[in-house]
């Protein structure tokens, strides 16, 4: 006969606070995109998460998909090196079209993605515009500014940054929609310092318009991935947690 001895409840309620309060931090992404399921040379928009500004079709506005360059897989999606002919303006949509409401709307959130620009693209600049309101009405939360004519990375109270040219780095940005502070990084190091999001429609993350001018040169992104922050518990939690533990092995 098999003899099972059930731990008291008390204890199992202890263990699974401590698992559930170990001491990690990143993100449990909710939204991602690495291009590889949509066809090379196919417009970005109406495809996955991506729409046109304002949800309405612009066919002067479209992004495509190019196997030029990629982080992973065969592709990447670039924002403009179209030559003039027309600009580019896909967003990356949150937010619910019909009624607005974004599931970011509290606590941390965290978005990366990487990017690559070629020596090559040195006309006109790329933005990446964070919006706390889309569609209308439209606000942008911020928007860092990649300046192909002087090879600098600036935006929304940020420290400029050198740009890195012909090799893939990551562009991060991090929001806490509680506090309404954000900030922007390249490889880790810190762009921006607590700048404030704007959240004058309501403080959410509702998408990503991807801007590039006509004369824009390009700008590829690969393996975005947004989602929420998870931090690290306090010292006095774990603490607290480890004296419990330790409590109830000695009265067992």
């Amino acid at each position: 006969m098999k003899l099972t001895i059930k731990k008291p409840f008390a204890a199992t309620l202890a263990i699974a606070g401590a698992a559930a309060l170990a001491p990690t931090a990143g993100a449990a992404s909710l939204f991602s995109d690495n291009f590889d399921s949509y066809a090379a040379d196919s417009v970005i928009q109406g495809q996955g998460d991506f729409i046109y500004w304002n949800n309405s079709e612009d066919l002067d506005s479209h992004s495509t998909v190019s196997n030029e360059f990629a982080f992973s897989g065969a592709n990447s999606l670039m924002i403009g090196g179209h030559g003039g002919a027309h600009y580019s303006d896909p967003v990356m949509q949150f937010a619910d079209t019909g009624t607005g409401v974004s599931p970011m709307n509290e606590g941390q959130w965290s978005y990366t993605s990487m990017v690559y620009i070629p020596s090559s693209s040195t006309t006109s600049y790329v933005d990446f515009n964070f919006m706390s309101s889309h569609p209308a009405p439209l606000t942008w939360g911020g928007n860092p500014h990649f300046n192909f004519e002087n090879s600098m990375v600036e935006g929304t109270g940020s420290t400029p940054l050198a740009m890195i040219r012909d090799e893939w780095f990551e562009f991060g940005f991090d929001v806490d929609l509680d506090t309404g502070k954000g900030n922007f990084s390249i490889n880790g190091v810190a762009l921006s310092s607590d700048f404030d999001y704007d959240g004058a429609n309501g403080m959410e993350f509702d998408g990503i318009d991807y801007w590039a001018p006509a004369a824009a040169g390009a700008l590829f992104v690969d393996d975005i991935e947004i989602g929420r922050t998870i931090p690290e518990p306090s010292a006095s939690a774990l603490s607290v947690l480890a004296c419990l533990g330790l409590a109830l092995r000695r009265k067992r």
